[in-house]
C-alpha cells in the first residue's frame, strides 16, 4: 500500500539570499576585526574586534551551511503517515515520528518565527546526530525545550502555510497512531 505524503521543496533562492547575507556579514566582521579604527569612544577597540570575530565565526558557518543546502537534492520537508522528515536546515534531524511528537508550537525569537516540535524523547533525536549537528540540536534543546525547530526560511512555503500544514497533519496522523 502506497502511503500519502506531502513534499515541500527547498527554496534555492531563499537559501542563496541567506548565503549572500552571510557573506556580507562575514565581510563586515573581517572589517571590524582587522581594519576598523575606532574613532568613537562609545565602544572599546577590543569590544569591536571581538564583535567582528564573532561575526566572522557565526556568518562563516551559516555561509557554509547555506552552500551545502544549495546543492542538496533532497526534499526540505516530507510529511507522511510515519511522521515529519525534516531536512529544511543544516541540522535536519531526519524522520520525526508522529508517536514521538507531543506538541507543535510557534516560537518567536527577536523577529524570527519558527515551529518548535516538542518530543517525548529528545535524547533519541539528539543522539542520532553527529558532530556539529549534535551540538546544535543539544543547544536547541537547552534553550527551547526541543532539538527540533522548523522554519520556512529555506523552504518553498510561507510561515502561515507551514504552520497550518504541520498542525493539521499532526492532528490527522496523531489520532491514527493513538488508536
Amino acid at each position: 500500500m502506497q502511503t500519502e505524503q506531502i513534499e515541500v521543496e527547498l527554496s534555492k533562492i531563499k537559501i542563496f539570499l541567506i548565503a549572500v547575507g552571510s557573506l556580507l556579514f562575514a565581510a563586515l566582521g573581517i572589517y571590524l576585526a582587522f581594519y576598523h579604527t575606532n574613532t568613537s569612544m562609545r565602544y572599546s577597540d577590543s569590544f569591536v574586534k571581538f564583535a567582528g570575530i564573532l561575526s566572522i565565526a557565526f556568518f562563516s558557518l551559516t555561509l557554509i551551511a547555506s552552500l551545502f543546502k544549495i546543492f542538496d537534492s533532497k526534499k526540505g520537508l516530507i510529511i507522511s503517515d510515519k511522521g515529519i522528515f525534516e531536512n529544511s536546515s543544516f541540522v535536519g534531524l531526519g524522520l520525526i515520528e508522529w508517536e514521538d511528537i507531543l506538541e507543535i508550537e510557534i516560537k518567536k525569537v527577536k523577529d524570527q518565527r519558527f515551529l518548535m516540535i516538542y518530543l517525548k524523547n529528545n535524547d533519541k533525536y539528539i543522539e542520532r546526530s553527529k558532530g556539529f549537528k549534535k551540538k546544535v540540536a543539544s543547544i536547541n534543546y537547552r534553550m527551547y525545550g526541543s532539538p527540533v525547530a522548523i522554519s520556512p526560511n529555506g523552504l518553498k512555503i510561507s510561515f502561515k502555510d507551514l504552520d497550518n500544514l504541520l498542525k493539521t497533519s499532526f492532528i490527522k496522523y496523531k489520532k491514527s497512531t493513538n488508536q
